[in-house]
C-alpha cells in the first residue's frame, strides 16, 4: 500500500486533555466507537475509517431500501408520531389532532380496507363514458372527452399533474406576490429511463407489468372480458404516450438557470403562442372552488417553453389512448388506499425500483400517510412532547457563529470583487432562520385556524379521508395566488429530520426533528454539534450562494449581484466540483448501468455539493473561533487519543454512515441532487486543508489530493 501510515503518526494523542464524565458524553462516546473503524487509514479513506464499524455491524432493516445515521433518527421521530397517533383522545383534544389519528386508525383498519375493497374506484373505472377504456373494452367516452377539463380536474381533486405542471409560488422577479408556473410534469418512470430501454429494461417491463396487473383487476371487477392481449396493447400504445413525453422533456441538469426558466406570459399570450390547448377550460378547472378567476392579464411563468412548442408537434393521439394514460397514473397512484390485492401489486413494483423485498410495517405506512395529510397536527404534539425548547435557543446562537464565519471567508475569497463581497455579506445579513417549529404552531386555537375547513376524517374511510383532505391542501395552496407572501413561512411541517434554504424568501429553516442526536444535543462537547449539526447550518447559509442560490439577492428576487469578473470565477470553481463529483464511481451501479456509467451526476449534484462544502469549511471555522472565547473541551471516555479538532471531522462524517440498496442508489444518482453518504464525506473532506492538517495527512494521499476545489 502506497499511502500506509500508523495510525499513531496520523492521529497525535491529545496529552492533558480532561475526559468528560456525564451521561451524554458517555453516550456519545459509545456511540461513535460503536461506529468508527480505527484499523482504516483515516488519509486513506475517512469514510470508512469513520463509519466501517458502522457499515459491519449494521443491515438494512427489512422493509427499507436505505438505512444510516440519518435513518435512525428518521425513525426516532416516526416512532414517536405512532405514539401520538395512537393515544386515544383526550377530552377537548384539537380536532386537527382527532383529524389526524382518525387518518391514522382508518390505515391501521386493514379489515375494513378489505371489507371495502375495490368500490371506490370499481364503479367508476366500469362507467361507459367516464370508465378506463382499456378496462371497458369499448368506451362511450371517445366523442365526450375533454381534455383541459379532465387535467384541471386532476390537478385540483389530486394535486397531481398530467402532460404539463401547474403550481402557485412567489414571482422571481418579485417575491411580494405569488404567480402561476407552468412546466413540464413529472413522468412515472425517471427520465433517463425513456433514453436508454436497453439499460433499463427490466424497470420499464415492471412498470407495464404494474399497469396490466391492475387493469386485469379491474376486468375481473367490471366483468368486460377483456382480454389480455389487448390490455397489453393498449398498455403499449400508453407507455409510447409517454415515451414521447419524455423526449420533449429538459433534463434536469440543464434546469439550473432561472433565468433562462423565467418566461412570463399572460393569458391571452398564452392563448395565442400555445393556441392548441383550451387554457381557459383547463384553468376553470383546476383553480374551481377556490375564488380564484382569471381575466386575460393575468401572468404567468412558462418554465421550459420548449416544452409546449414541441407538444404541440407531437403526432396526434387517439382520446382513448389519453384517458388509458390517466386512468393508469390515478391507478397506480390510488392502490395504496386500497386492498391487499392492489397494495401487493403496487408493492411487486416498488420492490424492483427499490431493491426492498418486505413491504414497510404497516405503521410506517401510516404514520406517512396521516403527517401528509395533518402535518403541522402531528408537529403540534410533537413538538410539545418531544421538543427540547432549550436547544432552539443554543442552535439560534450556532447559526450566528456560522453567519459570522461565512462573512469572514467571504472576505478572504480573493476571486470576488469588493463589491460583489458587500452584497454577498449583506445577502448573509439578511438570510432569516426560522429554528425548531413557528411559534403559533403550540397554540390550540392557531392551530384550529390553519386547518380551518379542512376534512372531518373518519376512522373507517381511509380512501375518502386520504382523497378529501388532498382537495382541501391542494385548494389551500391554489388560493394562494391573491394572497400576500409571507416570509416566515414554513415549506414543511416540523416534526421531520431535514433542514433547507429558500431562495426566493431568503430563509433558513432547520425544524425540531433534526435538532437531536446525531445531530446535536444540549450538554455535547462543542466539537460533536458544530461537526455535525453546525455542518448542517452551513450547508443551509451557504445554498444561498451555490450555483443556483446565487441567482437571487437578499431580498429573493431573482437578480444577477455578480460582477462578471466574479461570475467567471464562480463558473471556473463550480466546474472544478462537476468534474470532481462526475468522477466518483459508484460500485454497487456496475452490473445495472455498466463501468462506464457508474458514476454521480456532477452537474445534478453541484449545487448540494458545493453546500457541503462551504458547510464544513464554515462550521470549523466557528468552532476554531469558539475554542478561542471558550478554551479547549473534555475528551469523550475511549476516545482521548483524539484532539478536539479531530472530533470535530469524525462527528461530520458520521452523520453519513448509512447502507443502500443498489436500486436505492440508482434511483438517487438519477434523480436525487444529494450525493450518497460516502461521498459527502469523501468529497469535502479531500478538499479541506483544515481536515488534512488535523489528520496530518501526506500530500497526494487520497485524502489530500494534490487538486482540490474550493469555493
Amino acid at each position: 500500500e502506497i499511502y500506509t501510515l500508523s495510525l499513531h503518526d496520523a492521529l497525535p494523542i491529545s496529552e492533558g486533555q480532561e475526559v468528560c464524565q456525564t451521561e451524554d458524553c458517555a453516550i456519545a462516546a459509545a456511540t461513535i466507537l460503536d461506529a468508527i473503524d480505527t484499523t482504516v487509514d483515516p488519509c486513506t479513506d475517512f469514510y470508512q475509517f469513520a463509519c466501517g464499524g458502522w457499515i459491519e455491524k449494521n443491515e438494512i432493516p427489512e422493509g427499507k431500501s436505505k438505512w444510516g445515521r440519518f435513518y435512525e433518527l428518521r425513525d426516532k421521530v416516526d416512532q414517536a408520531l405512532k405514539e401520538i397517533n395512537e393515544n386515544d383522545d383526550e377530552p377537548g383534544a384539537a380536532s386537527p389532532v382527532v383529524n389526524l389519528r382518525n387518518m391514522y386508525k382508518s390505515c391501521m383498519d386493514l379489515d375494513t380496507i378489505e371489507t371495502v375493497g375495490l368500490s371506490p374506484i370499481v364503479p367508476i373505472a366500469g362507467n361507459g363514458s367516464m370508465g378506463w377504456p382499456m378496462v371497458l373494452g369499448e368506451w362511450a367516452g371517445a366523442d365526450t372527452f375533454n381534455l383541459e377539463a379532465e387535467l384541471g380536474d386532476i390537478r385540483r381533486m389530486a394535486g397531481t399533474d398530467r402532460l404539463l405542471s401547474l403550481w402557485v409560488y412567489l414571482d422571481d422577479l418579485d417575491t411580494e406576490t405569488n404567480v402561476v408556473y407552468l412546466d413540464q410534469p413529472d413522468l412515472g418512470l425517471p427520465l433517463s429511463f425513456y433514453m436508454d430501454e436497453e439499460s433499463y429494461a427490466d424497470y420499464i417491463a415492471a412498470y407495464k407489468t404494474f399497469i396490466f396487473d391492475i387493469a386485469t383487476v379491474m376486468v375481473r371487477e367490471v366483468g368486460s372480458g377483456v382480454s389480455a392481449e389487448d390490455l397489453k396493447s393498449a398498455i403499449e400504445d400508453v407507455y409510447q404516450l409517454e415515451k414521447s413525453l419524455a423526449l420533449i422533456s429538459t433534463p434536469s441538469s440543464e434546469r439550473r438557470n432561472s433565468t433562462a426558466m423565467y418566461n412570463p406570459y399572460t393569458l391571452t399570450e398564452l392563448k395565442e403562442t400555445f393556441g392548441g390547448f383550451d387554457w381557459e377550460t383547463y384553468l376553470g378547472h383546476a383553480f374551481a372552488d377556490t375564488g380564484v378567476t382569471m381575466a386575460d392579464d393575468e401572468r404567468f411563468i412558462v418554465v421550459q417553453p420548449s416544452y409546449f412548442v414541441q407538444g404541440a408537434d407531437l403526432p396526434t393521439v387517439s382520446n382513448d389512448v389519453v384517458y388509458n394514460y390517466l386512468w393508469a397514473r390515478y391507478a397506480m397512484d390510488s392502490a395504496s388506499n386500497l386492498n391487499m390485492e392492489m397494495r401487493d401489486i403496487a408493492f411487486k413494483f416498488n420492490s424492483v425500483m427499490s431493491g426492498v423485498t418486505t413491504q414497510p410495517e404497516r405503521w410506517q405506512t401510516c404514520t406517512a400517510k396521516s403527517s401528509g395529510g395533518f402535518g403541522f397536527a402531528a408537529a403540534h404534539e410533537y413538538v410539545i412532547r418531544y421538543f427540547d425548547s432549550e436547544s432552539k435557543a443554543e442552535a439560534d446562537s450556532m447559526v450566528e457563529d456560522l453567519r459570522t464565519a461565512f462573512e469572514e471567508l467571504v472576505t478572504e475569497a480573493e476571486w470576488m470583487d469588493a463589491d460583489t463581497q458587500t452584497t454577498a455579506i449583506s445577502k448573509a445579513e439578511n438570510m432569516l432562520q426560522l429554528m425548531g417549529y413557528p411559534d403559533w404552531l403550540i397554540d390550540e386555537q392557531e392551530l384550529e385556524k390553519y386547518y380551518e375547513g379542512s376534512y372531518a376524517t373518519d376512522p373507517a374511510t381511509l380512501f375518502d379521508n386520504s382523497q378529501w383532505q388532498t382537495v382541501w391542501l391542494v385548494g389551500q395552496d391554489l388560493k394562494t395566488l391573491r394572497e400576500t407572501p409571507s416570509r416566515d413561512i414554513w415549506l414543511m411541517h416540523p416534526a421531520i429530520v431535514n433542514a433547507w434554504y429558500s431562495p426566493n424568501h431568503n430563509t433558513i429553516t432547520f425544524p425540531a426533528g433534526i435538532l437531536q442526536p446525531p445531530f446535536f444535543q444540549g450538554g455535547w462537547p462543542r466539537y460533536l454539534n458544530y461537526g455535525a449539526m453546525g455542518m448542517v447550518i452551513g450547508h443551509e447559509i451557504t445554498h444561498g450562494f451555490d450555483d443556483q442560490g446565487s441567482q437571487y439577492d437578499g431580498t429573493g428576487n431573482l437578480n444577477n449581484w455578480w460582477s462578471e469578473e466574479t461570475l467567471q470565477g464562480f463558473a471556473s470553481r463550480a466546474q472544478c466540483f462537476i468534474d470532481q463529483y462526475g468522477n466518483f464511481t459508484v460500485p454497487e451501479l456496475v452490473d445495472i448501468v455498466g463501468e462506464a456509467d457508474a458514476h454521480l451526476n456532477g452537474v445534478n449534484t453541484q449545487g448540494e455539493n458545493i453546500a457541503d462544502n462551504g458547510g464544513i469549511h464554515e462550521s470549523f471555522r466557528a468552532y476554531l473561533k469558539s475554542l478561542e472565547s471558550q478554551g479547549d473541551e473534555p475528551a469523550l471516555p475511549g476516545l482521548e487519543q483524539f484532539t478536539s479538532q479531530q472530533m470535530f471531522f469524525i462527528s461530520n462524517a458520521q452523520v453519513w454512515c448509512e447502507k443502500a440498496t443498489p436500486e436505492s442508489l440508482l434511483n438517487q444518482v438519477l434523480g436525487d441532487p444529494h450525493s450518497p453518504g460516502k461521498f459527502r464525506v469523501l468529497g469535502p473532506l479531500s478538499n479541506s486543508e483544515d481536515f488534512q492538517r488535523e489528520f496530518n495527512c501526506p500530500v497526494d494521499s487520497p485524502m489530500n489530493p494534490a487538486d482540490k476545489c474550493k469555493l
